[in-house]
């Protein structure tokens, strides 16, 4: 991995603008360096990035002690969730817990000049030194005192090769340490924040970094990639988004089709948005959208066609108006699953808010599940002012939050069910105007009066559910049920033809009596002389038959004919 910085603005496929004057290659970290580059073909890279990048990430996201490359060891160590390679795992659910002073170390393959380091942590406060070891003792690098983690060092003006480094900390408040990371030294070329990278139409841009492919880090206010155009392009990549400020991933104003495939995710705990779309384009965006312990928005679209296949999901949110997915005067189309997870009440929490002339289509389960401490409620899956229909599930699985909120009186409100309420009688929806869409295997579940109401930590009541007869999974088909009988509160009729009694045999069951035909000689008799002129019927067959009287007939005329 090496990074590659722009030394001007101007096309990708010029190698001028780029230090050194090489291309970036696959696998390079790609850094705008303040300028405007417009990719002008199909790339292949680890990463791109608008932040100060003079120095790019040499670890590998470590998976164990030694994989994929290098070795990591630590003073104090466990396994599982708590081994110290954690540290280096890359993403912030990934973690390494000291339980007091400790240090943890990285040898890398070859010797490595680092000036950059940064420490990630939940919690966690202390002074620590950065120190790299030169084959005989450990040279203190960098020295700093009563700071919190969650921490990105300055350039640390080291230009010396070491094997190996460490973080030798004594923390006044122990903390879960992740996304540790060293920077390599890139010598003279400047570190400068902003810039973006414009995309033409027909380009597909792949980044290969798991979690960080897309890496928008600066305070300009600006894009790392902007889409305008009328044609198509293509992103592939993920997307890890922890800026505290406001640049954005992605901005998509052009009236063609943007397509991203990858997974973004974000803890960020300010009102940014990854995603931004504001042309009347189309996006189809395929993978998973979430929110770990943040309140930003991954897409926020105010114009156009939006399609998006794959999960959306936020957790361990406070509230602050934590939003995932924001729609005003846009026409989207969901297929995935929603959900909303041990998030408590501050003020409200939405995985997607829908307003403004937007149309909105979810073919999937909303679910939504706080935690059993949370006191008051405010927190819903879906909020909607607009037109919203929901093909699927809508449930509540703890106490408090429900699944779909709309108060409005002119929101139009399609849903399907099932509705399934809390265990403490939390119904699933709190709507003033809904059309109920009649579905197969459909229902309200509500909670019995066993428990007279009561909270938690009272246990759940027992469930009942109010089932339509027409929305029963195994009510007959159309072809069981006797003909021109209407059930199903009307929405199915019967076509199955039943005979009468009168016409079947007598004491012979049909349907829920028997038969009451009686045949006698008349009747008998009659079918032989009803059929006696149709070829092959046993009418004509009779009426040809010889008799002794016909026969002596035959035999007279014969006679007198030849007397």
């Amino acid at each position: 991995m090496a990074l590659r910085a722009a030394v001007a603005s101007g096309n990708w496929s010029n190698p001028a603008i780029w230090n050194g004057g090489v291309l970036p290659n696959p696998g390079d970290v790609v850094a705008s360096n303040g300028f405007t580059v417009t990719i002008n073909q199909n790339i292949n890279v680890d990463s791109i990035t608008n932040a100060a990048q003079a120095v790019v990430g040499a670890v590998p996201d470590m998976t164990s002690a030694t994989t994929p490359s290098g070795i990591v060891t630590a003073s104090q160590s466990e396994t599982g969730l708590r081994a110290a390679f954690n540290a280096f795992g890359g993403d912030f659910n990934t973690e390494w817990w000291p339980s007091g002073a400790a240090w943890i170390a990285y040898e890398f393959p070859t010797p490595k000049a680092i000036d950059q380091y940064t420490v990630g942590t939940y919690g966690g406060t202390g002074s620590w030194t950065f120190e790299g070891w030169n084959g005989s003792t450990w040279i203190v690098l960098h020295t700093v005192v009563n700071t919190s983690f969650g921490y990105t060092s300055p350039l640390i003006g080291n230009s010396v090769a070491y094997i190996k480094y460490r973080l030798n900390y004594n923390p006044s408040a122990p903390g879960r340490l992740h996304t540790i990371q060293f920077y390599e030294y890139l010598g003279t070329s400047a570190a400068v924040a902003g810039g973006t990278f414009i995309l033409n139409d027909g380009v597909t841009v792949t980044c290969t970094n798991a979690t960080k492919g897309l890496a928008a880090q600066n305070t300009n206010s600006l894009n790392l990639l902007t889409y305008s155009g009328t044609g198509t392009a293509t992103i592939n990549a993920n997307a890890l988004y922890q800026n505290t400020t406001s640049s954005r991933d992605i901005l998509f104003s052009g009236s063609g089709t943007l397509n991203i495939v990858g997974n973004f995710k974000t803890n960020v705990t300010s009102f940014q948005t990854s995603i931004q779309k504001s042309g009347t384009g189309v996006l189809n965006f395929t993978g998973s959208m979430e929110m770990v312990s943040g309140y930003c928005k991954v897409l926020d679209s105010t114009a156009g066609t939006v399609n998006i296949t794959g999960d959306c999901t936020i957790t361990f949110c406070n509230g602050n108006g934590a939003l995932l997915i924001n729609f005003s005067q846009t026409t989207v189309n969901i297929s995935g699953n929603l959900y909303l997870y041990n998030c408590t009440d501050r003020g409200g929490i939405y995985v997607i808010s829908n307003s403004n002339n937007s149309i909105l289509t979810i073919t999937g389960v909303l679910t939504t599940q706080d935690p059993p401490t949370q006191t008051g409620s405010g927190n819903f899956v879906i909020n909607n002012s607009a037109y919203c229909k929901v093909i699927g599930a809508i449930i509540c699985l703890y106490y408090r939050n429900q699944g779909y909120l709309s108060t409005s009186a002119s929101a139009i409100n399609i849903l399907t069910g099932p509705f399934v309420s809390g265990p403490s009688g939390v119904q699933p929806i709190y709507v003033t105007r809904m059309h109920y869409q009649r579905t197969m295997g459909s229902y309200f579940e509500f909670r019995d009066n066993s428990t007279n109401g009561a909270l938690p930590p009272v246990a759940s009541a027992p469930a009942t559910r109010l089932v339509s007869p027409d929305t029963i999974v195994d009510s007959p088909i159309p072809a069981n049920v006797r003909q021109g009988t209407v059930y199903s509160l009307g929405s199915q009729t019967g076509t199955m033809i039943v005979p009468s009694p009168s016409n079947v045999a007598n004491n012979v069951p049909v349907d829920n009596t028997v038969g009451t035909a009686v045949l006698d000689p008349n009747a008998i008799w009659a079918v032989p002389l009803t059929s006696i002129n149709t070829l092959n019927s046993i009418g004509r067959r009779v009426k040809n038959a010889a008799t002794v009287e016909t026969t002596g007939a035959q035999i007279q005329t014969t006679l007198n004919n030849n007397a």
